[in-house]
């Protein structure tokens, strides 16, 4: 019983990622064809953050930080709690 601490593995594993479908997420910069399509994106969700932003808008997580900053100074989106890690902001609704 000695040396079995583990336990045995039983089944045919798949080699590491395997079977995950990998996005790519394109470079871009922040442009004007991207702060209209955050704008319009901010408009239909309830509540926004980074990672939501980055996920619908397929970017990456610190240029979706700068454009939620910029909707914000533009007074697009309005921001209601902040921190060092992350930003929670709702849509200005007209």
């Amino acid at each position: 019983m000695l040396g079995m601490a583990g336990g045995k593995k039983f089944g045919a594993s798949k080699p590491k990622g395997e079977g995950k479908e990998r996005r790519t997420i394109a470079f871009q910069e922040m442009d004007e064809k991207l702060l209209r399509r955050a704008a319009k994106t901010a408009e239909g969700m309830d509540v926004i953050t980074p990672s939501a932003f980055a996920s619908a808008l397929n970017i990456r997580l610190s240029l979706a930080r700068k454009v939620l900053r910029e909707l914000a100074s533009a007074g697009k989106i309005e921001i209601i709690a902040k921190s060092r890690s992350t930003i929670v902001a709702v849509p200005i609704k007209k």
